[in-house]
């Protein structure tokens, strides 16, 4: 394949945060062209860290709109003009949009979704009507029509396959691009954490959004507890809506001066390449991606 290949794909994701699923499809993107691929990376809303990251071979299209049911209009115009040979999705509302812009533009696209989660164990814990009702029955609709759906394990695809009652023949498997030398470049870069440097008590290392799915409260009682035994310290990486309850959790336990959550940072590889431990401590995974990156580094 060279750089005067014909082929154009669209990669949808809601923006350029912090995200696993965002991650993935930035890692596709830039391997897309640099295969000589031309690539469209579609964004709900272009903003977010992982910007930075894009191939400067990239467009990056903006739908500038906070929600994806207010990005259908401009995603239905983008399609209908643009004709992408292929849109590939991930995200449950993103994957029912995609198809449904699809149809509405009448574009020749073919689409292609993806799953990244337990969709049975993401609806039970779900307390939104949406989520446990609304959700499932559009994505009946829409999967049947998707002309490809690709699920990153194989317990995610039996999963898909039963909840959503779509023959298991429909659903290929595919890993998630995790491993590449950019990640490895990045891991020997010198690390600019006090803690990773200064010699002191063993680090331990969680990365994640701060959101509830991802457990960090039993990670923080697990290591207070680790703590009367031995001088450790915790660095949580990651941002997200569960920061304040998380932060009262660490007043709680008395562990401030050992805990640090700097929040979201650009290279999170540069610590795994030097905590002592990493901690996965998520409720459920799809496809791990920073459990594979931890052991890369």
């Amino acid at each position: 394949m060279t750089g005067e290949t014909r082929i154009r794909i669209s990669l949808l994701t809601p923006s350029f945060q912090g995200g696993g699923a965002e991650r993935v499809m930035l890692n596709l993107a830039n391997g897309f062209a640099r295969k000589g691929v031309r690539v469209d990376l579609v964004a709900v809303s272009a903003t977010g860290p992982f910007k930075d990251q894009i191939d400067p071979g990239i467009r990056v299209v903006d739908l500038a709109s906070p929600r994806m049911l207010r990005a259908l209009p401009r995603l239905v115009r983008y399609l209908r003009r643009e004709k992408p040979q292929a849109v590939l999705s991930a995200l449950d509302y993103i994957n029912v949009a995609a198809v449904l812009a699809n149809a509405l533009a009448g574009s020749p696209s073919r689409v292609v979704v993806s799953t990244h989660k337990y969709f049975s164990l993401a609806t039970a814990q779900s307390p939104l009507f949406r989520d446990r009702w609304i959700l499932p029955s559009a994505m009946r609709v829409a999967y049947r029509k998707a002309h490809g759906i690709v699920a990153v394990a194989e317990g995610l695809a039996d999963d898909l396959s039963s909840s959503l009652g779509i023959p298991r023949r429909r659903v290929t498997v595919i890993p998630n691009p995790v491993v590449s030398n950019r990640l490895l470049t990045m891991a020997k870069v010198p690390a600019d954490h006090k803690w990773l440097i200064d010699g002191g008590p063993p680090v331990i290392l969680g990365i994640g959004r701060l959101h509830k799915e991802k457990d960090f409260p039993t990670l923080l009682r697990a290591f207070a507890i680790l703590r009367k035994a031995t001088p450790v310290r915790l660095i949580l990486l990651g941002e997200g809506p569960e920061r304040p309850a998380l932060e009262e959790c660490i007043d709680k336990l008395g562990i401030g001066g050992a805990v640090d959550l700097p929040g979201f940072v650009a290279n999170p590889y540069t610590f795994l390449a030097r905590a002592q431990l990493f901690v996965l401590s998520s409720r459920n995974e799809g496809l791990p991606t920073v459990l594979i990156e931890a052991m890369a580094c």
